[in-house]
């Protein structure tokens, strides 16, 4: 398929695709330099993404089911155990255990329990599927059309703040983002068989062992509708296709037959579906009619300051103006397609479930920047960007003037904006400079004011969440650190800890050493042995009595946010002896 450069592309730097270009003239053919080939807003995209994620990483104390994911690697170095995912050395069946492997390794570099290795799997996922875009997208995008669409997914307000995080959803969006682009990057550009299919399956097989089936079904499905509607047969009923299916077989097989090995069927089944069935508990009619209200809301909130401009595609004046990028725009939309269903039907979804398809999204609002910026965009896209401008620019405005005002002004409602006078200054001047780089009345159609708009508005939201939005969030969130410090100081050296039941993940990975669990509740057989210290989660609804006197040495809040009285807390306790079990009462419980 010919791509020719129009006069819209080559007002920001494009350059005939790379794999459209076939001229018969044999210096067109010649290898350039390596350094030609790589452009200068890849290096820009690279280094700003690198360095607004790579910011701050450990500002934020371990939160929610970070801790899991790194217990789980911890756990794979303690015992070795590569296969199946434990936590306290018993099964964890939520998923495969892949999106633990990158903690596992960097571990190895750091030390156990290290934030650093934590979190570094995730920065470095959001980062490469930020390059991914752009290669992709240069494939039917100016390079500025490419650097916006890098940067639209890149500053996403889910994207910033899942894309530093050890959950498994900065990995799973590499994985099936990749998946679903390269398959079709290699497609449309003759790619020799089978390395299509093999790309496609491979990245999808591992994105199968990271979160889950729907990695695979994602890209099943959009590769098969999308060759139904090129009416291309041949490609999907190849050789190349079962080759992929045979790569996929393969990757997938040599975890799943030595986890079954090692377990059984239920455990198959359950790792594989547990998460699923999670979803669908307690779905009623209620419910489910307010997530289908909803959940597009969510969605479109969660890709702000970019998802204004997805309406674009509604109007009739810009799917003109698509052109060659049709097919590209049709595989990204397929691939929506198949996918939304999965979280928009289910209940129990939430919008980061979705994130994995927002490279998709985020190609797609670039060829809308493109299109609006281009020298001969016609009126009702100009108006369209001049009024998405207008309330960027006034979101911004307000922005540095609420977080001057709680930072200079005492008693101000909007205490939780509060920053250091020094930051709050900067972050004002930034946001002025900010307002007027938009609200500058240049040429629409020139080429520094398009790359102007994009790269001010990137760094600014990119500002805001390094600056202000981890900020506040660190001064809400509850640090068990040091809680768990002074525990330490009052329990003797190299104690034999034991847990009633399994306990909150915040909890063994501060404490770092293996933590025997026993039954729940408790019975006197569970200590034998010398474990006469034990911990156990507190449960306000179910505190059955001790069947021996003990007393609380400590206590180690594990809610996310700080709270005057900890929902989720663990109780540490040594056993009493020469004392009977009903003579001891025990008025912290009372709370």
């Amino acid at each position: 398929m010919a791509i020719h450069a129009s006069k819209e592309f080559a007002d920001f730097g494009f350059s005939e695709s790379a794999c459209a270009s076939r001229s018969p003239n044999p210096e067109s053919r010649a290898p350039r330099r390596w350094t030609r080939l790589i452009e200068w807003e890849l290096l820009v995209l690279a280094l700003v993404t690198a360095a607004t994620y790579g910011a701050r990483l450990t500002a934020l104390p371990i939160r929610g089911e970070e801790t899991r994911r790194a217990e789980v690697a911890t756990e794979i170095l303690q015992t070795g155990d590569w296969i199946v995912p434990r936590q306290q050395g018993q099964p964890f069946l939520s998923r495969p255990p892949l999106g633990s492997y990158p903690i596992a390794l960097f571990e190895l570099l750091f030390g156990e329990g290290s934030l650093w290795a934590v979190r570094l799997p995730s920065v470095l996922a959001t980062w490469l599927t930020t390059l991914l875009i752009y290669g992709y997208g240069r494939q039917f995008l100016s390079r500025f059309g490419a650097l916006s669409a890098g940067f639209v997914f890149a500053t996403m307000g889910m994207v910033l703040q899942m894309g530093r995080l050890a959950e498994t959803d900065a990995i799973f969006t590499l994985l099936v983002s990749g998946s679903l682009l390269l398959w079709h990057w290699g497609y449309s550009c003759h790619w020799r068989q089978p390395w299509p299919w093999l790309a496609g399956y491979l990245f999808a097989a591992l994105g199968a062992l990271a979160k889950g089936p729907q990695a695979p079904i994602y890209f099943l499905g959009a590769a098969v509708v999308y060759l139904a509607w090129r009416r291309d047969w041949r490609q999907l009923f190849s050789w190349s296709h079962l080759a992929g299916i045979g790569l996929f077989a393969a990757v997938v097989g040599a975890w799943q037959i030595p986890f079954y090995l090692a377990t059984d069927w239920r455990s198959v089944r359950e790792i594989w579906m547990s998460d699923v069935g999670l979803r669908f508990e307690d779905a009623g009619w209620t419910r489910a009619a307010m997530h289908l209200l909803i959940y597009p809301i969510g969605v479109l909130i969660s890709m702000l300051p970019w998802s204004p401009l997805l309406p674009a595609y509604l109007f009739a004046c810009f799917r003109k103006r698509i052109g060659e990028a049709r097919p590209w725009v049709m595989f990204l939309a397929i691939g929506l397609a198949v996918a939304f269903p999965s979280c928009w039907l289910v209940p129990g979804a939430k919008e980061r479930y979705f994130m994995p398809l927002f490279p998709c999204l985020a190609l797609l609002i670039g060829l809308v920047i493109q299109r609006a910026l281009a020298a001969d965009a016609p009126r009702a896209m100009r108006l369209g960007w001049t009024l998405y401008l207008a309330g960027v620019s006034g979101a911004i405005l307000f922005s540095g003037l609420a977080v001057a005002g709680a930072s200079w002004i005492d008693g101000f409602q909007m205490s939780e904006l509060s920053q250091p006078i020094w930051f709050a200054a900067i972050y004002l001047g930034l946001a002025l400079a900010t307002f007027a780089a938009l609200l500058w009345r240049g040429s629409l159609g020139s080429r520094g004011r398009g790359y102007l708009f994009v790269v001010a508005l990137a760094a600014f939201v990119a500002m805001s969440h390094v600056g202000v939005v981890i900020g506040s969030m660190a001064k809400a969130s509850a640090d068990a650190a040091p809680a768990m410090a002074e525990l330490k100081r009052k329990l003797p050296p190299h104690i034999r800890l034991v847990s009633f039941g399994l306990i909150e993940t915040l909890f063994t990975y501060y404490y770092g050493d293996p933590i025997e669990p026993r039954h729940w509740p408790p019975t006197e057989e569970d200590l034998k042995g010398g474990a006469d210290y034990f911990c156990f989660t507190w449960d306000r609804d179910y505190m059955p009595p001790f069947p021996f006197a003990w007393h609380e040495i400590g206590e180690i809040p594990c809610d996310r946010l700080r709270h005057d009285h900890p929902t989720k807390r663990v109780i540490v306790g040594q056993r009493l002896y020469n004392i009977a079990a009903g003579d001891l009462k025990r008025d912290e419980l009372r709370r």
